[in-house]
């Protein structure tokens, strides 16, 4: 059988059986707080109650990043990347024009 090519990604990992179950577990339960977030957006939720529970999935996301990222350090022996400067890409990938001015106008001071 001819192994079927993807056009989405040129490289593949191979991960461990635990790695692999941690990762999903991870993304599973970010795919829960994000439902849950819709789900208080839908009910008309209190904003203070929405932006807590955004908190807690962007860090759930963070720590998603610092273990696939520590995994690649362990394997592929890449330098890592701070929170900071992982921030810093970010905001500049992410401009405000291209967020329609939306950063600007949710700033929590």
């Amino acid at each position: 059988m001819e192994e079927e090519k993807c056009c989405c990604h040129h490289k593949t990992k191979e991960r461990s059986e635990k790695e692999y179950k941690d990762l999903i577990h991870r993304l599973n339960r970010i795919e829960g707080q994000i439902r849950g977030i819709k789900g208080m957006v839908e009910k008309d939720a209190y904003c203070p109650e929405i932006l807590v529970q955004v908190a807690a999935a962007n860090a759930a996301l963070n720590s998603f990043n610092k273990v696939l990222l520590a995994k690649a350090d362990e394997v592929m022996g890449i330098v890592k990347i701070s929170g900071s400067v992982l921030r810093q890409q970010v905001a500049q990938c992410s401009s405000t024009e291209n967020l329609g001015g939306y950063r600007k106008e949710t700033t929590v001071q």
